[in-house]
């Protein structure tokens, strides 16, 4: 299948479509096991004034995926919603169960 623009996808602001489409990019533009690892794992809070704010399950994610993958992320979101989007990483909460680092 030729694809010339492998961010090329629909243009919808609506919140609830947006994070399908950044993981439809994301997934054709990176290899599996690169997708399947770093990508996979986040999960979309919210879109608020050009701000999205996407949960990632550690510290060390927010920081390798904002070494790694931040352009591409960035990229898909501009194409998802029609304008630049600027992306804030958080870490999820742990468990009730699970102790907390100090």
């Amino acid at each position: 299948m030729d694809n010339p623009n492998i961010f090329d996808i629909a243009r919808n602001s609506h919140e609830d479509d947006v994070w399908p489409q950044v993981l439809d990019a994301l997934r054709e533009a990176l290899p599996p096991q690169s997708f399947d690892t770093w990508i996979a794992p986040l999960s979309f809070d919210v879109l608020e004034e050009d701000v999205a704010t996407i949960v990632a399950p550690n510290a060390f994610h927010v920081d390798w995926i904002t070494q790694h993958y931040n352009t591409q992320i960035l990229t898909a979101f501009a194409q998802a919603t029609g304008s630049a989007i600027a992306v804030e990483y958080t870490v999820a909460d742990a468990p009730a169960d699970e102790p907390q680092a100090t």
